[in-house]
């Protein structure tokens, strides 16, 4: 008895001699931590900033891919790697390879536009065609100017000096951009490959995430975003890259110099009313000129069937699946991310403001439904 008498004053005794807990010295232990995490988010964002477009676009483009990865797998007997690379060689081959085609024809301009260049300043340019002095508004003064250029003015050869210049600069800065981009869609095709084989741990996780942070809400957040993705990138993005290869092999096969750059510039204009009749239209006239007539009737009907007739049965087959994004959106998104985030952008930024709109219609959706059941309840 006396034995255990003591051992519970020592025990008493040991519980005593603790420090207790002390508020303060808690609260600056969570303010160190908090500064630690604060500090290794930031050296993540640091090492990660380089390849956040890239990242970004490959998730996103995962996430609009990953129903026909489903299929796929399926029919290679579940061999999720051999699937992940088929779809990450047909990506190349959508986004890489008319991007080098563009590259090529872009160098083989500026070296043409070089040797006319030289070949004006020593022969001089040739007479203004015919139809230059009836256009309306500025046809009489390019008519005079180019007569000028042709009869090897010294006053307009220097004037039009520095316009050749910014036009140089301006072109070579170009194609440094479609270059850049070439690096960034190969870095995103790199990381969907490994999204695309790891990509059911990846979304366990994210679901996890999101269930910690809005609850019941996540799951249909995630639903929300995913289908906001694919209407975009299927809608939007498919629908204006189908048109513009298919403009750039028309041009192509008619003989228009720059036929890849005209389809390039097809896919900003596509997105505007009658925009592309901005570029089809000067080509034909062209073709007519140089007596190509042929050739202009040929690039007017296959221009007329693509961005007429496939762009109605494309737009209402894609977009009706997809994002109701207002057409305003759509062009801010596309210039707005080729600003931002180069040329990815042009795929990027469309799609994060598809899904920042939804998201944000979605949040006020489950806002209102909430009300509406408390109100219910209440009565």
């Amino acid at each position: 008895m006396m034995s255990r008498h003591l051992g519970r004053e020592v025990h008493a005794a040991s519980l005593g001699s603790r420090p207790r807990n002390n508020p303060s010295s808690h609260l600056i232990e969570r303010a160190v931590a908090l500064v630690c995490l604060l500090i290794l988010a930031v050296g993540v964002f640091l090492v990660m900033q380089p390849f956040l477009s890239a990242l970004l676009w490959g998730t996103i483009l995962t996430i609009s891919t990953w129903p026909l990865h489903v299929r796929l797998t399926r029919a290679l007997g579940g061999r999720t790697g051999a699937s992940a690379a088929i779809l990450t060689l047909a990506a190349c081959a959508v986004f890489l390879i008319p991007l080098a085609l563009l590259g090529h024809n872009l160098a083989e301009n500026v070296a043409q536009l070089a040797s006319n260049l030289q070949e004006w300043r020593s022969k001089g340019l040739p007479e203004p065609p015919s139809w230059v002095a009836p256009l309306p508004l500025v046809g009489s003064r390019i008519h005079e100017f180019w007569s000028d250029l042709a009869g090897g003015t010294v006053e307009a050869t220097a004037k039009l000096e520095p316009y050749i210049q910014y036009a140089r600069t301006r072109i070579l800065g170009f194609g440094a951009l479609i270059g850049f981009g070439a690096m960034q869609i190969f870095i995103s095709l790199l990381i969907a490959f490994f999204l695309y084989r790891d990509g059911r741990r990846a979304a366990a996780a994210l679901d996890s995430v999101l269930q910690r942070l809005a609850g019941r809400r996540g799951p249909r957040l995630l639903g929300v975003a995913a289908g906001t993705l694919k209407g975009v990138v299927y809608g939007i993005i498919g629908t204006n890259l189908t048109e513009a290869i298919l403009a750039a092999v028309g041009f192509r096969i008619a003989g228009v110099p720059g036929a890849f750059l005209l389809g390039f510039f097809c896919f900003f204009l596509t997105l505007v009313p009658v925009g592309p009749v901005l570029i089809w239209l000067p080509a034909t006239i062209w073709l007519f000129t140089i007596g190509e007539t042929g050739w202009a009737i040929f690039l007017i009907v296959w221009s007329i069937m693509i961005f007429s007739v496939l762009e109605a049965l494309l737009r209402t087959f894609l977009v009706s699946r997809g994002s109701d994004l207002p057409m305003l959106m759509i062009l801010l998104g596309l210039f707005g991310g080729l600003l931002t985030f180069g040329f990815i952008g042009l795929f990027l930024g469309p799609c994060l403001l598809a899904l920042g709109y939804a998201l944000i219609k979605e949040w006020i959706g489950m806002e209102r439904e909430k009300m509406a059941s408390s109100g219910d309840s209440g009565v």
